[in-house]
């Protein structure tokens, strides 16, 4: 099924009109935050019984309907873009307050004492995407965002992100379904990751070409897909909206859907720079608890062109 699009008219309190509502176009708000255009649309969501790496809470792939276009963050939030609200809000993040977060170390994601944004057991710049931030950090920064711009800011559905990952594709990649065909479209577990991590099994389901980054990468450094969206696959997983629960393709609405009304986990989706080919796919889901915390763990926002806070 083709994405369906339409030209229709917003505006945003930023940078202005965002002309036509055409796909890829962009606005900058206060913060140096690039959102690209994502226009309403259909699209096939999860993957068939025969795609390579399918996990049964991926089925049945089913068609859904994005009725609204919504803006959405070119790249993942950054380092520098957190800290900025952090000192505004004097905002401690969980993994501050309660004094660790999951990080890599000895071949595996384990807690380490004291690891946060700030330092999350490797070395960032300003322009990598913030890490070891919570769901509830996430919505807090959501939240500040909202009240500093006078727009609606939140993270993605979990339709929204895949729709925008897909980019009117419907291949278990945005290049094609051929893992080897990636080079220089995303930060994953590659062959620079296989050399550098200790513990990666010889196993592993590894890209075969050198990305150039052991842990996180600054973002857009990457291709961006047909919507002008850097680092859908790889980076970090990034944190949605929604509620999870394995039988809601089977049971949820087919028009914006929105999620469970409840559950235990919130979704992740994208894969991180730790990902092999099979968990780095458009369709692959992830889920963990709120208050989860980690080195491969960021988000990308949304904003609402024609909401209030």
């Amino acid at each position: 099924m083709g994405i369906v699009t339409s030209a229709i008219s917003i505006s945003v309190g930023c940078d202005g009109p965002v002309g036509d509502g055409k796909a890829g176009e962009k606005v900058t708000n206060s913060l140096g935050m690039e959102f690209v255009y994502v226009p309403p649309g259909e699209f096939l969501m999860g993957s068939a019984l025969t795609a390579t790496g399918t996990e049964r809470d991926e089925m049945p792939q089913h068609p859904v309907r994005i009725d609204n276009g919504f803006l959405m963050g070119r790249t993942e939030v950054t380092k520098g873009q957190f800290n900025a609200f952090v000192e505004d809000a004097l905002w401690e993040t969980q993994a501050e307050r309660e004094g660790w977060a999951y990080g890599w170390r000895d071949g595996s994601f384990q807690i380490l004492y004291g690891a946060s944004f700030r330092d999350p057991g490797f070395d960032q710049m300003e322009d990598h995407p913030a890490v070891c931030v919570s769901w509830n950090d996430a919505v807090e920064f959501c939240r500040w965002l909202s009240h500093r711009e006078g727009k609606r800011y939140r993270l993605p559905t979990e339709a929204e992100w895949e729709y925008g990952c897909r980019a009117g594709s419907q291949a278990a990649f945005q290049w094609s379904d051929r893992p080897e065909e990636g080079a220089g479209w995303c930060n994953v577990a590659d062959l620079t990751a296989r050399e550098n991590l200790q513990g990666m099994k010889s196993t592993y389901l590894f890209f075969p070409w050198r990305d150039g980054y052991t842990f996180t990468a600054p973002v857009g450094r990457f291709r961006a897909n047909a919507f002008g969206l850097h680092d859908m696959h790889g980076n970090v997983l990034e944190f949605c909206s929604d509620w999870y629960a394995n039988d809601y393709y089977a049971t949820g609405r087919l028009v914006d859907p929105q999620g469970p009304e409840t559950g235990q986990f919130r979704i992740l989706r994208g894969g991180d720079w730790s990902s092999g080919h099979t968990a780095c796919r458009s369709a692959k889901r992830y889920r963990d608890r709120p208050g989860i915390r980690c080195s491969n763990l960021g988000f990308r926002i949304v904003m609402d062109p024609n909401q209030s806070p």
